[in-house]
């Protein structure tokens, strides 16, 4: 047997998977029961837009098919949903009977004109008034209940990590779905106190104000990222990034085995987090991630990833080093980083431009 073939076998045995087509009235009735387990928080992390979910309703009346869900049979038999939250949350809602974290009803879907079907422009499920007009017809009603979804199912003897691995490759390599939304709902998955740390962390005002972003990437849960960074890149030696070959999936590996482990000390991470950023925003705000124009005398241009890199990892390595100093040097050695041609990012892959800037990182501000 090859090696190939060796690690093949060791895989498929930590995986076991089954396959079963429901109807859609099977699975409204699974989740009324309390069968089927989405976790509330994921709406915060994904949303979809009303059009977006009325093209779903509409593929249903349609006939058209639609993409299978992923759930985790848990050995107590439930169904813990690991991928298509947007199109069981759209059915439920749909129907008025999605819940939201507090277990109250969230209001019901009026849905929008699509592209086949213009005059669902309102349409909702149940009567709101006698003679509704903008109701389903029954008929439809029953039509949409019938419709079949294909759920792919993995069993309880697989390795429990299996769950997140499946629902990383899900949603990435041409999802529409961001870095950040990938992880942030496998960060959901395996410790919902984690993810809400890490939502507290992300509000704090002196990181708002240092990393300005577009309305784009603020919607796209950008800051996440950054946040995501800053934790992990101040343990990754140099050795270590040379290393790194998907950027995104080693950041994945490392906050999932964060949410492990009992020496990382949230206490002491967020003290750091805010002493860094309360540092940074108070020298220079939002330019302190700015590229500076020597010849201008002064800071130009966007948010720049590299800077961020470069400079809130340098600072918080050496956070003890910075604390013994005053705001000049700290804002000196800002510009000193540029004057000196050390943030470079153009034409490299997020791996290997940390390689070059970690070690900068960790040297220029001793």
């Amino acid at each position: 047997m090859s090696k190939i073939e060796q690690e093949l076998s060791v895989a498929e045995q930590s995986l076991s998977t089954d396959s079963y087509s429901m109807s859609i009235g099977e699975l409204i009735s699974s989740y009324k029961n309390g069968e089927v387990e989405i976790n509330p928080a994921f709406q915060r992390v994904f949303r979809w837009s009303d059009y977006a979910k009325s093209r779903l309703i509409e593929s249903f009346l349609l006939g058209l098919p639609v993409p299978p869900i992923f759930v985790y049979q848990k050995p107590s038999g439930t169904w813990e949903l690991i991928d298509g939250l947007q199109r069981v949350s759209t059915v439920l809602q749909f129907i008025g009977e999605l819940k939201d974290k507090q277990g109250n009803l969230v209001p019901p879907l009026n849905l929008t004109s699509t592209k086949y079907l213009p005059s669902l422009l309102g349409t909702h499920w149940k009567q709101s008034q006698e003679n509704d007009p903008l109701v389903l017809p029954e008929n439809l009603k029953l039509k949409f209940r019938k419709s079949r979804i294909d759920v792919k199912i993995i069993l309880p003897k697989s390795n429990e990590l299996s769950k997140y691995e499946l629902f990383d490759r899900l949603n990435t390599g041409g999802s529409p779905a961001t870095p950040a939304e990938v992880r942030n709902c496998l960060i959901l998955m395996k410790d919902s106190r984690l993810f809400e740390w890490l939502e507290h962390l992300v509000s704090y005002p002196a990181f708002i104000d240092t990393t300005p972003l577009t309305d784009r990437q603020i919607e796209e849960q950008y800051r996440f990222e950054l946040l995501t960074r800053f934790l992990i890149l101040q343990s990754t030696s140099p050795e270590e990034a040379r290393n790194i070959d998907d950027l995104e999936t080693y950041l994945n590996d490392k906050i999932l085995k964060i949410a492990d482990d009992a020496t990382f000390d949230r206490a002491i991470e967020e003290k750091k987090f805010k002493d860094v950023f309360d540092r940074l925003s108070r020298i220079l705000e939002d330019n302190i991630f700015r590229r500076f124009n020597a010849e201008k005398g002064r800071f130009i241009g966007p948010f720049l990833l590299a800077a961020f890199e470069v400079i809130a990892i340098g600072v918080a390595v050496n956070i003890e080093n910075v604390r013994q100093q005053d705001d000049i040097w700290l804002t000196q050695r800002v510009r000193d980083l540029w004057a000196n041609n050390l943030i470079r990012s153009i034409g490299m892959r997020s791996s290997q431009r940390m390689a070059q800037t970690l070690p900068i990182a960790r040297e220029h501000f001793r």
